[in-house]
Order: structure tokens, then C-alpha cells, then sequence
């Protein structure tokens, strides 16, 4: 698996070398498969937006329907888990670089709105020792947790506007 994205009452799912993206319930039945152009192999992230589906990969994000047919491409790549549905008509890309502390804004089509800061100041050194996971609401929560700790979620509440 190389991206993974909430679609409703399930998941989408697009895997390592393959061109096709699996719609899976939450019993993990495969409810439909949305076949990609070929060349489209590497996926790394994945954005559900309305009846859009943003694929991130290394060199671009590409914008499909839910048929599989292309709509748009946007210049700038993504990295693995960056990409992430943020309401109805918005998509962000999250930093992956540390000390890098904004995420790019993307629209319908994959647009390009512009760059948000998100409160993670507190992380920046503790994002060069250990791998961290990240969430949001996109209001004014922000969730982290190291990847392997079993200690608490710790939270950040901040507001964040989006463009």
C-alpha cells in the first residue's frame, strides 16, 4: 500500500507499481477499483475532494474523476503520506522537510491557493530524532504522536485560516 485516503463509508487505497486505486469498505471489501492511466504507478498520496480524487505522486499532483479519466495536473510533487483531504474543496500538502512548518493549499482541479502555517513550532526539534504522525481538524487542532510511543497523543490548539 502507498497511499490511503477516507472516501465515505471506507478507504481509497492505491498500491505500490500498481495504475489502479481500490474503493474498501470498513468489513476491508473491495467495493469498486478506479483504473489510472498506466503511468501512474507511483502514488503517494492520495486527496478525496467532492467528486475529484487528487493523486499525489513524486513530480506532480494529477486530478481525475471517479471514473479514472484525467481532469487536470498541477506542477510541484508530493512525498509519501503528505498529501491530505482538508474540507469538501481543499487539499494540503504537509511539510515534510524539518523545520518547514506551512503546508501548501490546493482547490478544486488542484489549484495551487497558497501556503497556510500550522502550529507545530513545539515539533520542530523533535521532528529531526523521531517519526512523527500528524493531524488535523484544520480549525484550531493539531494532534501529534511519535510512530513508535506509547505514551499520549499530544495536542496543539491553534487557530488555522485557510486561503
Amino acid at each position: 500500500m502507498s497511499a490511503i485516503a477516507p472516501d465515505g463509508a471506507g478507504v481509497l487505497v492505491a498500491f505500490n507499481g500498481e495504475s489502479r486505486l481500490v474503493h474498501v469498505d470498513e468489513s476491508l471489501a473491495e467495493l469498486e477499483a478506479i483504473t489510472l492511466s498506466p503511468s501512474h504507478t507511483g502514488v503517494c498520496g492520495l486527496a478525496i475532494l467532492g467528486d475529484q480524487v487528487l493523486v499525489g505522486e513524486r513530480n506532480a499532483v494529477t486530478v481525475f474523476d471517479r471514473s479514472g479519466k484525467q481532469l487536470d495536473e498541477a506542477g510541484g510533487g508530493v512525498g509519501y503520506r503528505l498529501l491530505k483531504s482538508a474540507s469538501a474543496d481543499r487539499a494540503v500538502v504537509l511539510p515534510g522537510a524539518v523545520g518547514d512548518a506551512t503546508a501548501t493549499v490546493l482547490g478544486l482541479n488542484g489549484a495551487y491557493l497558497g501556503k497556510i502555517a500550522i502550529p507545530m513550532e513545539p515539533l520542530q526539534t523533535y521532528l529531526a530524532q523521531h517519526q512523527l504522525l500528524v493531524a488535523t481538524d484544520w480549525s484550531d487542532h493539531v494532534w501529534y504522536g511519535d510512530w513508535n510511543d506509547e505514551s499520549p497523543i499530544y495536542m496543539v490548539q491553534a487557530a488555522v485560516t485557510m486561503p
